[in-house]
């Protein structure tokens, strides 16, 4: 059955019916059986898929994402209920037609035969060699929707199913996969059929195996959380083997930490079975975390460990993105944002906060002359700045808003909390969320509205370019003027909060110096894009630091005490119906600032007589001196001390 099966030719290419193309909505996948024969020779994929689904309304015709010849040759199906057709509609998908239609809530189960010669994807190969022979190393690669260039899958994030994978090739090679190895079999023709199984829900583009002239050495573990016992299952190619059982080893230590972090590894649970955790080296210069199994390329085995904070990054990605998976493909930041985090934790660990703040610092730096769009629906769905760096900097930042609204260790112990608490809920464990989601569990968890810090952040673009000044007008006072000149955050995507702040409100550290080195810390909270602080200290300050940790992701730009009255920026210049004002006034000098209309008329005086030394804030409303909206165009401010005068441009958009 299977051969005759494999051997028909496929049907001609027909019009998809409107009523199913495209609406994979309509039934739910329980399970995938992939049967696979790999011939690496060939460049070749063959075999069938079982596929279990349940209805969710009436259903005649099962819409599957598959390539399009000759990529693909989708042979025969059948279905439980009978003889299926399959209809080849092109534009990467098929219809497997039932026997007879399901009603909501029957099941069936649809087996396809087919063929596939797998590209690479970007510059990683599917098909490749490895080593002074040249030896085959075959891998599949799937994320974010290439799942179904080598098997006919619902290829869609949202619809997670368990699964099992037999693999036949040939016997020299050994085959990894997802959950457990169940057997081995020696099929006396010079093959070998290798099955595997998972009991968890996974998502689509998880599904994977990797087969190569594997040396294979498991690193036992034993969870202190759990007192579970499994294996952390290596494979390497032979010239590798003993370089990567150093750098694979790092594995250990990063399950014993996260572990005590996010809670008990995912896959190992009363309920359904404990599955293996493993590493299977391939020829790429990148890693996939598939389920239980990473392929972990070549690229990153030296045998010193240098890149061991990547095996963190693809562990922790077994709670992030494989247990929780993003609901959308714009919810990226979930999977990498969290797992990119993750190593600073793991460095933390192992060398404490200063290796820590080093990598936030200088490998998740996010320069703002690269920053583009938004950690939400970014333009590119793997942004090494946008979706990784940032991503990561938006939960360090969170931190570091607990450790300033109470102290170090009871921000820390609500931020850990937080984490461990999103990583065990039965709610969110093998199933799908979305960033609303997590942001609303946040503020649950933390018993406060967040939509001031998650909107700027996640759905607005850029962040703060701080410019400060300050001024010490008597022993232990120092007057703070702050304010941030960035562009933004601008909202390209829009935002999923009623409130879309235009500046970046958050806390800032204040450190505090005399001259004999001693200090003191303030907090103060910039919710405005310009502010001034009074602050105190104990003894004469000499000088000062703002956010020394870096806590917060921004450019600190010091400006310098005025000797002359000078006019800063004005804010917003092109949107909005209100300004901010920024400017300087000299020591004994007084400032008077004005607002004129393209007739040169004054419609409103701002600031009269002021003889503070050093930077400060005026607010425009957007009305006149009688309270009167002012029309939406082109009005200018011009600030004067009674011996030098500057001007610049204001345009009102919107009237208030």
């Amino acid at each position: 059955m299977d051969r005759l099966a494999f051997e028909q030719k496929p049907s001609s290419l027909s019009e998809p019916p409107a009523s199913s193309y495209d609406d994979r909505t309509l039934y739910d996948v329980e399970h995938c059986a992939l049967d696979l024969t790999v011939v690496p020779d060939s460049s070749k994929v063959r075999g069938k898929v079982a596929i279990a689904i349940k209805a969710f309304g009436s259903l005649d015709v099962v819409v599957l994402d598959a390539a399009d010849p000759p990529l693909m040759h989708v042979q025969n199906a059948i279905s439980k209920s009978g003889q299926a057709s399959v209809e080849i509609w092109g534009l990467q998908q098929i219809g497997v037609r039932l026997a007879r239609a399901l009603a909501a809530g029957e099941r069936d189960t649809v087996t396809v035969w087919y063929s596939a010669t797998p590209q690479k994807v970007d510059e990683t190969e599917f098909f490749s060699v490895h080593g002074a022979g040249n030896d085959p190393a075959v891998a599949s690669i799937s994320e974010p929707t290439n799942a179904h260039m080598w098997w006919p899958c619902k290829d869609v994030l949202g619809d997670k199913a368990t699964g099992e994978m037999s693999i036949t090739a040939p016997s020299v090679l050994v085959a990894a996969s997802n959950g457990l190895r169940l057997s081995v079999t020696d099929n006396g023709n010079g093959t070998t059929t290798t099955r595997w199984r998972t009991s968890y829900p996974m998502t689509t583009y998880n599904f994977s195996f990797a087969l190569s002239n594997y040396v294979e050495w498991n690193d036992p573990y034993h969870s202190s959380v759990t007192g579970y016992d499994f294996p952390i299952q290596n494979l390497a190619f032979p010239e590798d083997s003993v370089l990567a059982r150093v750098d694979f080893s790092g594995a250990l230590q990063a399950m014993r930490d996260f572990e005590d972090l996010f809670g008990p590894y995912p896959f190992a649970t009363d309920s359904l079975g404990i599955e293996k955790y493993g590493h299977a080296e391939v020829t790429w210069d990148s890693a996939q975390e598939n389920q239980t199994m990473t392929s972990y390329g070549d690229y990153f085995i030296d045998g010193q460990g240098t890149y061991t904070y990547i095996v963190a990054h693809e562990l922790a990605h077994q709670w992030f993105g494989n247990s929780i998976s993003p609901a959308d493909w714009k919810d990226i930041w979930l999977n990498e944002g969290f797992a990119s985090y993750s190593e600073a934790l793991f460095l933390e660990r192992q060398s404490g906060l200063t290796r820590y703040f080093h990598h936030m610092r200088y490998v998740h730096r996010v320069p703002a002359s690269l920053e583009r769009g938004s950690v939400y629906d970014p333009d590119f769905l793997f942004d090494r700045i946008m979706v990784y760096s940032k991503g990561a900097w938006v939960l360090h930042m969170l931190r570091g808003v607990l450790r300033a609204e109470y102290d170090a260790a009871s921000g820390d112990q609500r931020f850990f909390s937080l984490l461990k608490e999103y990583a065990t809920q039965d709610a969110f464990r093998y199933g799908s969320l979305t960033t609303v989601d997590f942001v609303a569990f946040a503020e649950e968890t933390l018993g406060r509205n967040l939509d001031w810090y998650f909107g700027p952040w996640l759905y607005g673009t850029t962040h703060p370019n701080l410019h400060y000044s300050w001024s010490t007008p008597s022993s232990g006072k120092v007057l703070l003027h702050l304010i941030q000149t960035q562009t933004g955050p601008d909202y390209p995507h829009g935002s999923p909060f009623a409130d879309k702040p235009d500046v970046f409100a958050m806390p800032w550290e204040v450190r505090l110096y005399g001259a004999a080195n001693e200090s003191t810390v303030v907090y103060v909270n910039q919710d405005h894009r310009a502010q001034d602080f009074t602050l105190n200290a104990s003894f004469p300050v000499s000088h000062i630091a703002i956010d020394p940790d870096a806590w917060v992701l921004r450019e600190l730009i010091p400006d310098p005490s005025p000797v002359a009255t000078l006019l800063g920026a004005v804010w917003p210049n092109a949107s909005g119906s209100r300004a901010t004002v920024n400017y300087a006034v000299a020591p004994g000098r007084k400032a008077d600032v004005f607002l004129y209309d393209v007739q040169g008329r004054v419609l409103k005086q701002l600031v009269e007589g002021d003889d503070r030394p050093g930077w400060h804030v005026a607010e425009w409303d957007g009305r006149d001196a009688t309270g009167r909206r002012a029309a939406k165009g082109i009005y200018f401010v011009r600030l004067t001390d009674g011996h030098s005068e500057a001007t610049t441009k204001l345009i009102l958009v919107s009237s208030p």
